[in-house]
């Protein structure tokens, strides 16, 4: 009797731990070892390549500063002509003319022009491609003088006015001494007036300009 209740016993007891072990035991997915997809490596990238100024193409020139503004510039340009001074000076006459350039005095060493500023880098450009002249060097400057230019306006047409009311003035005078008087501030109040428009047409002109010297070695 007490073997047939272990046999029993035997036959509950075993499958029951079959069942634990199969409930306990990890489903054979959980047993592989999940590897990373490959990280796709970057591109190799190639060295940046140092950005330069295209100049192997057409020239093309420095565009004019807005039609309101009064900008004027003056400098210098350097070039070398192998001992060929006259020639040089001969050849850079007659380049300028080519860049509606006007020649404002020469000698054998230097040449002095007047060059409008948009065609200043074509003008340089040309000069050291040809085979007898080299540019060493240039200097130039900018000066603005927008603010000069809309502040003369003001004055001179306040200047204006004072002048007109003068010569109304002049026609009412009721006395030899009164007119003298009037006559007076009248010729100092045209002397302020061609001040003021000799500096205005002085900036008007050389806006958009460049006094250019071309210094021969």
């Amino acid at each position: 009797m007490r073997k047939v209740a272990l046999l029993l016993m035997a036959v509950f007891f075993i499958p029951g731990c079959a069942s634990m072990a199969a409930t306990s035991a990890p489903p054979p997915e959980m047993n592989r070892v999940e590897r990373d997809e490959p990280v796709a490596r970057p591109a190799q990238t190639q060295p940046t390549q140092p950005r330069h100024f295209d100049d192997g193409g057409p020239i093309t020139e420095a565009p004019l500063e807005p039609a309101e503004m009064r900008i004027q510039r003056a400098g210098s340009i350097t070039v070398s002509c192998s001992g060929k001074e006259i020639k040089a000076s001969r050849e850079i006459r007659r380049a300028a003319m080519k860049f509606d350039g006007m020649v404002m005095g020469f000698k054998d060493d230097e040449v002095s022009l007047k060059l409008a500023s948009n065609k200043l880098d074509a003008f340089i450009d040309f000069l050291d491609n040809q085979d007898s002249l080299e540019v060493k060097a240039y200097d130039f400057s900018a000066f603005d003088r927008t603010l000069e230019h809309y502040s003369l306006a003001e004055r001179l047409e306040r200047a204006q006015l004072v002048h007109d009311q003068l010569k109304e003035l002049l026609k009412k005078a009721a006395s030899l001494n009164e007119l003298e008087r009037i006559e007076q501030k009248l010729a100092e109040s045209q002397k302020t007036l061609d001040a003021l428009k000799t500096t205005k047409l002085d900036i008007d002109l050389r806006a958009g300009r460049v006094d250019l010297r071309v210094i021969i070695k």
